[in-house]
């Protein structure tokens, strides 16, 4: 995967997202966060995927991750406080 591959990854997920192509999304986004690329963002963008997916233990475990890579994150705070435990 090259530099523009990895930074078209997760354009490439929010295209598959908007269309409701859920798990191509998901894997754009996986993808994504093996190269680094926005790491928190990507994280964020599979825990939305696995909300739509109502699997919201997985989404809540992706927030959390993405807190791990930027603990400043609001989006993620505010994320974490709205997914059910």
């Amino acid at each position: 995967v090259t530099g523009v591959q990895t930074c078209a990854l997760p354009i490439w997920g929010n295209a598959e997202l908007r269309q409701n192509h859920l798990e191509s999304a998901l894997a754009a986004y996986e993808e994504a966060t093996k190269f680094g690329a926005a790491t928190d963002i990507a994280w964020l963008n599979i825990a939305l995927v696995k909300s739509r997916q109502n699997k919201l233990l997985e989404a809540r475990q992706a927030v959390q991750e993405a807190l791990r890579f930027n603990p400043a994150n609001v989006l993620a705070q505010k994320m974490l406080a709205q997914i059910p435990r």
